[in-house]
């Protein structure tokens, strides 16, 4: 086998999974435009060879196997000419940056190999496996409504990586880099589709391929599925502010910053405001305690759970005291509206505080 590209995929997922086929599978070479790069990665990994040109490495090497572990825009070319000189090929996603592109590698394929093939590996789990056959069988009923939603953070010093986040380079932002994986798998259960409505968008980085792609799909077999992609989604706060007095121990994240009057930093936002009519606002939706802190002790697990319907908005609350934790110092305003979810207040029954609010306010000016 040999290796193109002496990246992070390559020596963190490629190389630790060859040396664990036992003795089957072997490195002979590394290729890497950087060919300081490809000796660091051949003297880690024990590989004797080291190149920077990939057709002269076939020449010389004459491969079975070659993983490519390139950026995306390099793709087309080294599956190419590794087709051509002979070598089956094993490809990191995506496989090329248009479907143009990918007729044209399917041209070099020939009956009964060479063959080139891509790193799709959720379809080959054995949940998805289990799961498929399930739905084979018909064992859990017709599959009509499916979530396929990949939910990732990437912040800006991601998209410092030259190829990243240009449509020349990368091809795309998480719906060709990141979904692409949760995608397929999709389709590995639901069969093909027959009709896709999306839309994308770049919101937050400074990039030129989306960072945010949302999808409805229906499928061949009448199901439909919500495809969302975002490389916007924190799985949590990185902080939460106490203000409490006394720092809260059982807070893993809080930073438990507090001022002499125990009430916390300002929000840089301005001072909260109370919504009118905060405690007769009648609701017909379940209700869920707006939360910010990412802890789990009792209290907040308690209030996190979903409540029933209640007749007012005021009436849906406990009479224990609320949580201490506010919303993070960077979190928006709250909007004029109850909202689930919203970081908003930890109390509609009138222990907002609203008076000592008003007291700062007079002492302050503000």
């Amino acid at each position: 086998m040999a290796i193109v590209g002496a990246g992070n995929i390559a020596d963190g997922c490629h190389m630790p999974a060859v040396q664990a086929q036992n003795g089957e599978a072997s490195v002979v070479a590394v290729v890497d435009v950087d060919r300081e790069r490809a000796k660091a990665f051949a003297g880690q990994w024990d590989t004797p060879a080291v190149h920077d040109d990939l057709r002269q490495m076939l020449q010389e090497e004459r491969p079975d196997l070659v993983i490519v572990c390139t950026p995306p825009v390099a793709h087309r070319e080294a599956v190419v000419a590794c087709l051509d000189a002979g070598a089956w090929m094993w490809c990191e996603k995506p496989p090329t940056l248009s479907v143009i592109e990918y007729d044209a590698v399917s041209a070099h394929e020939r009956e009964g190999g060479p063959y080139a093939s891509y790193v799709f590996q959720h379809r080959f789990g054995s949940a998805a496996r289990a799961l498929r056959e399930q739905i084979r069988t018909g064992s859990l009923g017709a599959p009509l409504v499916g979530v396929c939603h990949t939910l990732w953070y990437r912040d800006d010093a991601y998209f410092d990586v030259p190829w990243r986040g240009k449509w020349e380079t990368e091809g795309g932002g998480p719906t060709m880099g990141h979904g692409i994986h949760q995608m397929d798998l999709m389709l590995a259960l639901m069969g093909e589709w027959t009709e896709v409505r999306a839309a994308m968008g770049t919101l937050a980085r400074d990039v030129e391929t989306e960072d945010v792609s949302m999808a409805m799909v229906r499928f061949a077999g009448g199901a439909m599925v919500s495809m969302v992609n975002s490389l916007l989604s924190p799985a949590r706060p990185a902080t939460c502010v106490s203000t409490s007095p006394r720092p809260r121990s059982n807070c893993p994240t809080s930073t438990a910053t507090t001022t002499p009057t125990g009430r916390g930093p300002p929000h840089p936002t301005g001072p909260r405001q109370r919504p009118p009519s905060w405690g007769h606002r009648s609701t017909t939706r379940p209700v869920r305690t707006p939360r910010s802190c990412a802890c789990s002790c009792a209290r907040c697990t308690l209030e996190s759970a979903p409540r029933p319907v209640a007749t007012t908005a005021a009436a849906s609350w406990p009479s224990s005291q609320p949580c201490t934790s506010r919303r993070r110092p960077d979190a928006p305003s709250p909007p004029d509206m109850i909202t689930p979810g919203t970081p908003f207040y930890h109390s509609m029954s009138g222990r907002l505080d609203v008076a000592q609010d008003n007291a700062d306010k007079e002492k302050t000016g503000v």
